[in-house]
């Protein structure tokens, strides 16, 4: 199978070996004046399927210490280093436990219970891509975001998102990689800001604070922004604080989180604490600055007024 595929179309499976049998059905069905009717299912069956030899995307790395390089509009991004060698590198251990039920509500749900790849979440992808004649709506899960980002490029073509879907149903069906190692990864790669990689440098870019000492809100926040985190700037107002519909959005994913018994009513509290950004981020927001020279006249009215 491996050695049929055609040659430069999926670069990353050249020179694996497996052994073992497996059974792939793919049902599609899609008719462009009824989108909404669109068939997808994809099934893998796997008999003693067992990975020998890597190709060039050696999934076992996620395991170890390995040297990570965004690609963004095909420039290489500065090199991280995904281990306990990195400084800002930060276990989950050291993380607010609100930052990954925050994540997971975003993100992927699913994400400890589904084998990387949920049907209905492509089948509706598919048709709202199909509907708007562009990438507007992704799936992917959690593991196929590391995968994605770890292994492979952002172009969006068919046999770019063929070889994710495959290289994550490896890495998900041999358990190459535990789902909490996949995670603590996962926290420590992403973008979160203009040059801001991983957890440690976010806490920091945005609060001040350690991983470890984020709040609820401040998790919430993080999450929400993980789609578009360099557009951060435009969920605020001249005042510095979170617009309406940032707001709207957090209680929404709150109510979720409540009915979902990942939060108890104690956790809601924060709402009486505005949320405040402190760190070098607030430079990017655009506050607008009183007039002093306002501010003293208004103040003498007040006085001569009492």
């Amino acid at each position: 199978f491996i050695n049929s595929l055609p040659d430069g179309l999926f670069t990353h499976f050249q020179g694996m070996l497996a052994e073992g049998t497996f059974d792939y059905q793919l049902d599609f069905k899609f008719n462009k004046n009824k989108p909404d009717q669109l068939v997808f299912n994809s099934n893998i069956k796997k008999d003693n399927l067992k990975i020998t030899k890597y190709g060039e995307a050696n999934l076992n790395k996620l395991n170890g210490e390995f040297i990570y390089r965004a690609i963004i509009k095909n420039v290489l991004q500065r090199p991280i280093l995904v281990g306990n060698n990195n400084p800002n590198y930060t276990p989950m251990g050291a993380i607010s436990p609100y930052l990954k039920k925050c994540v997971l509500t975003t993100e992927d749900p699913s994400f400890y219970s589904h084998h990387g790849f949920i049907n209905e979440a492509f089948k509706q992808s598919i048709v709202k891509n199909i509907k708007t004649k562009k990438f507007a709506r992704g799936a992917s899960t959690i593991s196929m975001q590391l995968i994605k980002n770890v292994f492979l490029t952002r172009e969006k073509t068919v046999s770019r998102k063929l070889e994710e879907i495959l290289l994550v149903y490896i890495l998900e069906n041999n358990r190459i990689v535990s789902k909490e190692r996949m995670l603590e990864v996962y926290f420590n790669i992403i973008e979160w800001g203009p040059n801001v990689y991983g957890i440690e440098e976010a806490s920091r870019f945005y609060f001040q604070k350690e991983p470890s000492q984020l709040s609820f809100n401040e998790c919430l926040y993080l999450a929400r922004i993980i789609p578009s985190p360099k557009k951060f700037m435009y969920q605020f107002n001249d005042s510095g604080r979170l617009k309406e519909f940032a707001t709207q959005q957090e209680r929404f994913l709150t109510n979720i989180m409540l009915r979902r018994g990942l939060l108890a009513v104690d956790d809601t509290l924060y709402k009486a604490n505005p949320l405040t950004i402190s760190g070098p981020a607030r430079s990017y927001l655009r506050i607008k600055v009183q007039d002093s020279t306002k501010l003293d006249s208004i103040a003498a009215t007040d006085e001569f007024e009492f």
